[in-house]
């Protein structure tokens, strides 16, 4: 081939790659991919309106840059080693405690009936090891409350839930959560009360105290207080009263003194003044049958808590914002605060409502509680009204409460 064709074949190609080139350098540039689909902080979705709960893989979500300690895989999936094994040499003992106190709701509902002295029970979980005469030893408290139409006996499978064992298939409970956790250190050694927030009274105490013919229709709220003589017996013998808006009383006035007096906590003695000195060592969670209720618990006994935990229940509303911000924001801080449902509920109401609190009081939001944050919303996965969502929120309740 003659020496001048090949130059013009090679001013053809590098004609043509000089417009390639133009042509590629000319087009407008594709316009930049949104650096996240998700708010890690609303929670609302780049482009829209939509609500979206973080979804937390190996705890990054995978929509934002959000970062997390808490589970949101169900524990009681039936492999997780939870809720399928208790360590063999360091499990926790529950008791049954029977405290005195009073029909405050129906007290309320009728002051002509005068003050209802009861006894009413409840239980409680020490850890392993734990010894009563040890006065060295201090304990955090964390008081776990049942959700509407269950009782005291629920969480850990007493009373008449121990012939009804379905929400616990399988060696899944609160035990074996709380003696995992505690043995393996993954929290601070906590004991656990739940009581029952009814106020139901007999005339006297029927039969054994425990899965006996104490149960009318399965359900044992408490019964007259032999020392408080005089009580009208021809009063309502079966009535619940306003339960939501009085119920606080008890656990201020007669169930965290007990607690305080007969286990070694880091309250000095029951006295108003030192049960305040220990709030830090107190919790409240669990499931809130009402607004009301949440209200009425958290506008009256935030000075004797630090810790919150709502499970896909009733959260507290405008009035415990209103009664914080006038009477207790700066004075009784919230160390933390977990909100969580099951992902087959409605976590975009949940999340609005966290949202609400968290705004309305200032708090941070994220799982560092070293870091200064205060609150988060966790969903759990494939998992709805049950206690699958429950016995998760009480192990991310413990992986960061008491531990500021």
């Amino acid at each position: 081939m003659k020496r001048h064709s090949l130059m013009r074949i090679a001013s053809c190609l590098l004609l043509a790659a000089a417009l390639l080139f133009s042509a590629v350098s000319c087009k407008a540039p594709e316009p930049a991919k949104p650096s996240k689909t998700h708010d890690r902080e609303t929670f609302i979705q780049t482009g829209t309106s939509k609500i979206l709960p973080h979804d937390f893989v190996d705890g990054k979500c995978k929509y934002c840059d959000a970062e997390t300690v808490f589970f949101q895989t169900a524990l009681s999936d039936g492999t997780n080693i939870l809720t399928t094994a208790q360590p063999a040499d360091k499990q926790g003992t529950v008791s049954e405690i029977w405290y005195k106190t009073r029909a405050y709701g129906l007290e309320a509902q009728d002051s002509s009936l005068g003050e209802l002295h009861i006894v009413k029970r409840a239980f409680v979980y020490t850890p392993a090891g734990y010894n009563p005469e040890d006065k060295t030893k201090k304990y955090n408290v964390m008081f776990k409350l049942h959700g509407n139409k269950v009782h005291e006996g629920y969480w850990f499978r007493k009373g008449s839930y121990e012939r009804d064992s379905s929400p616990y298939v399988g060696g899944y409970g609160t035990e074996n959560v709380l003696d995992y956790m505690m043995a393996n250190g993954l929290c601070e050694d906590t004991i656990v009360v739940t009581p029952t927030i009814y106020a139901y009274y007999y005339n006297e105490k029927q039969g054994d105290s425990v899965g006996g013919d104490d149960e009318i229709n399965g359900i044992y709220y408490g019964y007259i207080d032999p020392d408080y003589a005089g009580i009208d017996t021809a009063a309502p013998t079966k009535a619940e009263g306003d339960v939501d808006g009085n119920w606080w009383k008890e656990f201020v006035y007669d169930l965290l003194p007990y607690v305080v007096d007969h286990y070694n906590t880091y309250a000095a003695s029951s006295s108003e003044a030192d049960m305040i000195a220990a709030r830090d060592h107190v919790a409240f969670t669990g499931l809130f049958r009402s607004e009301a209720l949440a209200n009425a618990v958290f506008s009256n006994c935030i000075p004797y808590l630090s810790y919150i935990g709502f499970e896909t229940g009733y959260i507290a509303g405008q009035a415990f914002i209103d009664k914080y911000n006038a009477d207790y924001k700066g004075k009784y801080d919230i160390k933390y605060m977990l909100v969580s449902c099951g992902e087959q509920e409605d976590p975009e109401g949940d999340i609005e409502d966290m949202l609400r609190i968290k705004n309305a009081l200032g708090l941070k939001q994220g799982s560092d509680i070293r870091n200064g944050d205060q609150t988060e919303f966790i969903y759990i996965s494939k998992a709805a009204h049950n206690y699958k969502t429950w016995i998760t929120d009480l192990y991310n309740e413990l992986l960061v409460f008491f531990k500021k």
